[in-house]
């Protein structure tokens, strides 16, 4: 009987823990490659998978073929500042208010709203949303509005 090499051993034996290896943010667990993938319309790539740190990471998609983007920043913990979820969505409309077109995003069950910021190309958006001591942005380009509501919704589910 012919043992394998030494080489293909060693990938056989790596090739289960690479499938299984999760993100090292925080951020690329709340918008799988496939639900990027379903938003943006072709396959994707990870632009970014920033560890977390001060309990902030962040997280990109970028369509393979078009460059469209998933922009993803979670922030938690003492990234927070001892300030709510829910408080820091409030404080966030606000302060992003002379950005472009703000409106609430109802139907997602977490506190949550969607500005479309003037001066930047058309199919760019950016929702703030917030639960469980967390809050998400996400930045999107190159999709319709309701691709993006659909994307804030997935990340809502996972809050």
């Amino acid at each position: 009987m012919r043992r394998p090499s030494f080489a293909i051993a060693c990938l056989l034996a790596a090739a289960p823990a690479l499938a299984d290896d999760p993100p090292k943010s925080p951020s690329c667990a709340l918008l799988t490659a496939a639900d990027a993938q379903g938003i943006l319309g072709h396959s994707v790539m990870n632009g970014d998978d920033t560890a977390e740190a001060g309990g902030a990471s962040s997280c990109a998609w970028v369509d393979n073929e078009t460059f469209n983007a998933i922009g993803i920043s979670l922030m938690r913990n003492e990234a927070l500042a001892g300030v709510s979820a829910e408080e820091t969505i409030a404080n966030q409309k606000n302060t992003f208010g002379g950005m472009g077109a703000i409106e609430d995003i109802p139907d997602l069950g977490v506190p949550a709203f969607l500005i479309t910021p003037t001066g930047v190309p058309e199919g760019t958006y950016m929702v703030s949303l917030g639960k469980n001591g967390q809050v998400v942005g996400l930045n999107v380009t190159g999709v319709p509005k309701d691709k993006t509501i659909a994307a804030a919704k997935l990340v809502a589910g996972k809050l």
